[in-house]
């Protein structure tokens, strides 16, 4: 995702707009396989600041995975705010700021990076899903599967016992 710089740098302090979209390869997170569904877009406002610039905008992506609960596919639809500084030498004053070279910026890496700080710890196929029964490995979502709910069997059991004591 190659961002042309060369109007910020010729015009420092104005907003500038920019958008744009690329693809990535699937991946990795957490041990669950994610894949893009569709391009990622990135778009807002660039403003050149001496050598200099700073973009500001936001991310959007769709992501394929498995359910973490009833292991069906799930679909998330990510829309991330951002403000990072592109430089052109690396600064004490500016740790994280991301490196360009020439008039162009590849923001790939900056885009992943903040995608991957946003991405939901578990990804799940909608927000109320009821996931598999433990003891049978039913869909709960699709039908009840009829086990019985005993408290005995969570590891929580023993605390329900204190709380009886108490009393």
């Amino acid at each position: 995702m190659e961002l042309p710089l060369g109007a910020a740098q010729k015009k420092p302090g104005e907003r500038l707009p920019f958008e744009i979209e690329g693809e990535f390869a699937a991946f990795e997170f957490s041990g669950d396989a994610l894949a893009f569904d569709g391009p990622v877009k990135a778009q807002g406002f660039m403003i050149g600041i001496g050598e200099d610039i700073t973009l500001e905008g936001q991310i959007e992506a769709a992501l394929l995975g498995t359910c973490a609960r009833c292991l069906r596919p799930a679909r998330i639809v990510l829309r991330i705010p951002f403000v990072e500084l592109f430089s052109r030498q690396p600064s004490d004053e500016h740790p994280d700021a991301f490196l360009f070279e020439g008039a162009r910026a590849d923001i790939g890496e900056m885009v992943l990076a903040n995608l991957f700080m946003s991405l939901p710890m578990q990804l799940l196929c909608r927000e109320d899903c009821k996931g598999l029964c433990p003891a049978c490995g039913k869909d709960r979502n699709l039908e009840p599967c009829g086990c019985a709910k005993s408290g005995a069997d969570s590891p929580f059991a023993a605390l329900q016992n204190l709380l009886k004591d108490e009393k």
